[in-house]
């Protein structure tokens, strides 16, 4: 899952390139091109919002910006894992619109890196329906997919691709 990015040909680069098995190195903290320069003392944590794959999503407030973030957190322990965030991160640092969530950056402690995307007040369209007793309104209905697909249209003009599409995935503010 998550955003892959394509070469010139449209062919997508693998997230997980070979390397030796006894490499264990951290190579998210010297990729250059990956803004890891968010500080941990420069957020406040609020609630707990969810669970990811890897543990606790937590709702926080960036206070520099005051902006609303949710720290996502990831073992960089697993090679897997390591490459795959790396991927992911180099992705999300240059990815730029309204119609996708926001990055305001990364920080790495204790053999962690957290990220911290734009907090979407609403979830995800899939607890949003849910929420909602399986009922959109009619706005909300026109609204959505017309951004989902703006920002799927950009990840086009910007040579990635999206590969796990779904509800789950789409992710709603008070704004739309």
């Amino acid at each position: 899952g998550g955003i892959e990015m394509l070469d010139e040909h449209g062919q997508i680069i693998p997230a997980h390139p070979q390397q030796n098995q006894n490499d264990f190195e951290f190579p998210i903290m010297d990729e250059s091109s990956v803004d890891v320069s968010l500080s941990k003392d420069d957020l406040v944590e609020l609630s707990v919002i969810g669970r990811g794959q890897n543990g606790n999503v937590l709702k926080a407030i960036h206070l520099p910006t005051l902006t609303r973030v949710a720290l996502k957190s990831m073992s960089v322990y697993d090679r897997g894992t390591r490459h795959q965030l790396l991927h992911e991160l180099t992705a999300y640092s240059k990815l730029h619109s309204p119609h996708l969530v926001s990055f305001l950056g990364a920080y790495h402690d204790a053999g962690v890196i957290t990220i911290a995307p734009e907090y979407m007040d609403c979830g995800s369209l899939q607890s949003f329906v849910k929420r909602n007793g399986g009922r959109m309104s009619e706005p909300a209905m026109k609204h959505s997919p017309r951004q989902a697909i703006l920002g799927l249209q950009y990840l086009h003009h910007q040579h990635q691709v999206h590969r796990d599409i779904k509800p789950d995935n789409i992710f709603l503010n008070h704004f739309g």
